[in-house]
């Protein structure tokens, strides 16, 4: 499997497709339609699915356009499928004091779960403490990791379903996954990097 990355310039969050073939799952779509649909065009790539790391509304800005111009089914861990109908619980309302919806998920998952993209599949791993239902997609030596682990930093956890206690434990559990020495995370903002380096930033402040 392998990555392109779509890296964000303002609030929106780096959109990322997982590639295996032709194939590709688009995760966490936002970014403007346009580029996506654009890029996806470039690198000649047939979308599959959509994969949310969590239902924050940075993150899901173009789902319905997707969703209506592709047919393919949307994916979101079931403690945060609430979030996507709800201007409150994505924090739009919070930023920009207005509504903004998108449809329910056509499925949920659960930590353990694969997903399968092209002849390849994503593990999901739940990393609570963003959100309720924040969680990473991992594959070969890729982990995307939404905002629960950036290159310097974490995500916010004073939104809803947001717990600091939780993020640190998830983190912490990250580091002692077996096999992960040598994972790149491609984070919700910024750039890449080693997960055991975005670890040793984070962990212990």
């Amino acid at each position: 499997m392998e990555i392109v990355s779509l890296i964000s310039r303002d609030y929106r969050s780096n959109t990322h497709f997982a590639v295996s073939g032709k194939k590709c799952a688009i995760i966490d779509p936002g970014l403007d339609f346009s580029v996506i649909e654009n890029a996806l065009i470039t690198h000649g790539l047939e979308p599959s699915a959509v994969l949310l790391t969590h239902g924050h509304f940075d993150h899901i800005f173009s789902l319905d356009l997707i969703r209506e111009k592709y047919g393919i089914p949307v994916y979101i861990h079931a403690e945060d499928r609430e979030m996507l109908a709800d201007s409150l619980k994505n924090a739009y309302s919070f930023f920009f004091g207005s509504s903004f919806e998108q449809k329910d998920a056509d499925k949920v998952f659960i930590n353990g779960d694969k997903i399968p993209v092209g002849d390849d599949f994503l593990t999901v791993i739940h990393t609570p403490g963003h959100s309720k239902g924040s969680s990473c997609f991992f594959c070969d030596n890729i982990l995307i990791t939404g905002d629960t682990l950036f290159a310097e930093g974490i995500g916010r956890t004073d939104l809803y379903g947001g717990d600091y206690g939780c993020i640190k434990e998830s983190l912490f559990n990250l580091r002692n996954t077996q096999n992960f020495a040598d994972v790149t995370i491609y984070p919700g903002h910024g750039r890449a990097e080693k997960l055991m380096r975005a670890l040793d930033n984070v962990l212990y402040y």
